[in-house]
């Protein structure tokens, strides 16, 4: 029986960390059916000081310049972005935009989440959010991840449901600046099938254990 296809979720904020994830995507596309979703969070907040805009107007300037941010991060690539790749700007907090995502059961998703060294305090506090607030497998890239150097060591790292009080993010973000070719997964060992961990070790054989 064929696998279903793999559904990333990948936050994007059009920096070097967000090329870091699409490039590890399409790698994965070439070889195993992928579904991507690209969601861009963004706060309902005007640029333009001392000038009264309507809750609509500032939404569609903040799509429009994201749009163009997306056009210049396209030119980073060497690849096009497959159209079927689908492109979400949302208002408010990822861990909010995730939660409310209609996900099918059979669908294996799993949440490819870029670390900006530059914010990596904001993304350990993004993450320790996304752990309590949602069932998807998060799975950490350091912005500077390069496969070619990827060490070979398929492992993960799980999450007891009962004890995440003992999960600390910053501790997966510190062992990845120190090993930024490794990819580091954080998952509920009650929610997320063998088969799935399995698969995704297959596809990614460069997971670091921090246990």
């Amino acid at each position: 029986m064929d696998s279903p296809p793999l559904h990333l979720i990948i936050p994007i904020d059009f920096s070097t960390a967000t090329v870091t994830a699409l490039r590890l995507a399409h790698q994965w596309s070439l070889a195993y059916p992928l579904q991507v979703s690209m969601i861009h969070p963004y706060r309902l907040i005007s640029s333009i000081q001392g000038q009264h805009t309507t809750g609509q107007e500032i939404k569609s300037q903040i799509e429009s310049d994201c749009f163009k941010k997306f056009g210049k991060l396209e030119a980073q690539l060497d690849f096009t972005i497959p159209h079927a790749w689908e492109l979400k700007l949302e208002p408010g907090f990822l861990q909010h935009i995730i939660g409310h995502m209609t996900i099918p059961s059979s669908e294996h998703s799993v949440l490819l989440y870029p670390i900006r060294m530059q914010h990596a305090d904001g993304d350990t506090e993004t993450i320790e959010s996304l752990i309590y607030s949602t069932d998807i497998p998060i799975l950490m890239i350091h912005e500077e991840y390069d496969s070619a150097f990827a060490p070979k060591a398929p492992h993960t790292q799980c999450i007891n449901p009962l004890r995440q009080q003992d999960c600390f993010p910053q501790d997966f973000i510190v062992q990845l600046i120190q090993k930024p070719h490794t990819l580091a997964m954080v998952y509920d060992q009650d929610k997320a099938s063998k088969q799935f961990i399995d698969f995704l070790d297959s596809i990614s054989p460069n997971m670091a254990n921090f246990n």
